[in-house]
């Protein structure tokens, strides 16, 4: 016979080999090598171990936030686990625990137990527990705001020195030992070549255990699958934050970071100061004037910008945005196109902004329910499109942040032009003579080897090789693929779609009065051009109403009882802009 099927097992002519490499050389071109990179950069470390600037056993202080709903008991029991693996975690310098509630007064009880519990806990003398809240509910990081502030003011009334590092730890998750000491140390190794610090490194995440893994009878459960797809997806994103990729990633995984105080003390300054850049500073810069400087801006600021459908995106943008100036962190726009060519230059091919830290675990849970994965998967993609809307003034002029910004967005819709060019042109083009046999083999090769591959690696410098040995044997599963569509593939498009191309992706994250006072905006298409009429028929009919940009604006536009397209998210009133 003449399929080339058959034609496999010839040994003399070497086409099983042939067939291997061929699959996985596309495979490896379908995860874009990122995961080539991965290995050697770990062998590189292992063999050059670098050295932090901590001496002996005099760690920096630190402060680390943990913002909580505390909605009821569960939640309770959350926060209360979260802060007592940060207090075990041995860290040898001052720590201070800082518990925020957002919107105490929903749940008074749950609330003045928490602080009871935090008065009676007793831990070294080096741990100091604190607890603070906003009244009403405003979002996470209105309650990581509310937190910064209170240290600020406890620093002040006790007349001591504000703790250098930050770390962000979410309720629901626990630290491993000596997590917070790793980031630290990550944190203050000097780069080889220029000398510099860090400026955020992130935590190895990894599901529960308990959760990921309880039998084999859970196993052929769609519980027991979701946890292993969740599982699996964490431990293949770990790679991408040793940010080995071509360019640097602009994005974080918030279950524990690691970065410098000072970050989230301008963060909120930095977004009000945005608010006053305009295009003609823009053009002016292009004729080598230089724009308004973070450094001279002394008006309000904004915190409520930082807050989108994951704020920790908006850390990440704030940390890609700084930059070390004689030994301290600065955000003044570069000086001219030139300058930011350099700085773009040095941050993708010199010194990058952000690290991971592989021995610092962090446990994390996910969402018991697929209604519950559903809503965190499109709320995660859609935060890629309206973080846009809150930082392109900055973009203008940081391009080192912009233009990984911009591709790392056009790949939201990669992952479906790979499947059509890997799946379908590729062996068609060059294949072509292939049977339907032939062909589903190739298939099922490219659809495992390229995940297998970096699982593989991950696996090799993973230490908590016991949990990973579940996924690397459950990954061949043929429900792996369908998990795969539903909850990335189709997430990916709905929140997508939602927020660019309908009404704006409401994930219901902040309350509208938050996303109004930020200032900032959706694409949605969909409702500017319902707006559009609106007013277009308004001035037809009653011919009261000017021409003007705020037809298709999100702001609102009092004059003609027009509101703002974020009026009724988190409301029972709805977002009218109408016509009496």
């Amino acid at each position: 016979m003449s399929d080339p099927f058959l034609k496999l097992f010839t040994i003399n002519h070497f086409n099983i080999m042939w067939f291997i490499v061929m699959s996985t050389f596309t495979g490896l071109l379908y995860s874009k090598l990122v995961y080539v990179l991965y290995p050697f950069k770990k062998l590189k470390e292992k063999a050059f171990p670098r050295k932090s600037d901590i001496c002996g056993n005099k760690y920096p202080a630190a402060m680390i936030v943990v913002p909580s709903l505390l909605r009821d008991e569960f939640d309770h029991i959350e926060i209360i686990g979260a802060i007592d693996s940060a207090a075990k975690n041995n860290y040898p310098g001052e720590l201070h625990i800082i518990a925020s509630v957002d919107g105490y007064t929903e749940n008074p009880k749950q609330y003045e137990a928490l602080v009871n519990w935090i008065n009676t806990q007793k831990y070294s003398n080096n741990i100091h527990l604190h607890i603070t809240n906003n009244i009403i509910r405003r979002g996470k990081q209105m309650a990581i705001d509310a937190a910064i502030n209170y240290m600020i003011d406890f620093v002040k009334q006790n007349k001591i020195v504000m703790p250098p590092i930050y770390f962000s730890l979410d309720a629901d998750e626990t630290i491993d030992d000596g997590s917070l000491r790793f980031l630290v140390e990550r944190l203050m190794t000097k780069h080889w070549l220029t000398g510099n610090y860090r400026r955020l490194i992130t935590a190895h995440v990894v599901i529960n255990k308990g959760i990921m893994w309880k039998d084999w009878k859970s196993f052929f459960t769609n519980k027991g699958q979701m946890y292993l797809y969740a599982a699996r997806g964490f431990f293949s994103f770990n790679p991408l934050q040793e940010n080995t990729n071509i360019l640097p990633i602009p994005t974080v995984l918030g279950q524990l970071f690691c970065t410098w105080s000072d970050v989230m003390i301008q963060a909120p300054r930095f977004m009000g100061y945005l608010q006053t850049i305009k295009n003609s500073d823009w053009i002016k810069w292009w004729f080598g004037v230089e724009p308004p400087k973070f450094s001279d801006y002394t008006g309000e600021s904004l915190p409520q910008a930082l807050c989108g459908n994951t704020d920790d995106t908006s850390i990440a943008m704030i940390v890609n945005m700084c930059w070390w100036n004689n030994g301290k962190l600065s955000w003044d726009f570069p000086a001219t196109p030139l300058h930011s060519f350099c700085r773009m230059l040095k941050d993708i091919f010199i010194e990058r902004v952000q690290d991971h830290e592989s021995r610092a675990k962090v446990n994390t849970f996910m969402p018991p329910a697929m209604k519950g994965l559903w809503a965190q998967r499109v709320r995660w993609f859609s935060c890629r499109p309206e973080t846009n809307g809150r930082f392109w003034r900055s973009f203008q002029f940081n391009w080192s942040v912009a233009i990984p910004f911009y591709l790392n967005l056009s790949q939201l819709i990669s992952p479906t032009i790979s499947i059509v060019f890997f799946y379908v042109i590729l062996p068609f083009v060059v294949w072509s003579h292939w049977s339907v046999i032939t062909w589903s083999i190739y298939l099922f090769v490219i659809a495992y080897v390229t995940q297998f591959w970096y699982l593989f690696m991950v696996w090799i410098f993973d230490e908590k090789r016991s949990q990973f040995t579940h996924l690397i044997i459950t990954y061949f599963i043929p429900t792996t693929r369908f998990y795969q569509i539903i909850f990335f593939h189709f997430t990916m498009f709905v929140g997508v779609f939602q927020d660019v191309c309908w009404n704006g992706c409401n994930v219901k994250f902040y309350t509208s009065k938050t996303l109004i006072d930020s200032r900032a905006s959706r694409i949605a298409i969909a409702y500017r051009v319902r707006r559009f009429f609106n007013c277009l028929w308004r001035s037809i009919r009653y011919g009261d109403i000017e021409f003007g940009s705020f037809w298709w604006s999100w702001q609102a536009y009092p004059k003609y009882n027009l509101t703002n397209g974020f009026t009724g998210w988190t409301k029972d009133n709805k977002s009218d802009y109408i016509l009496r």
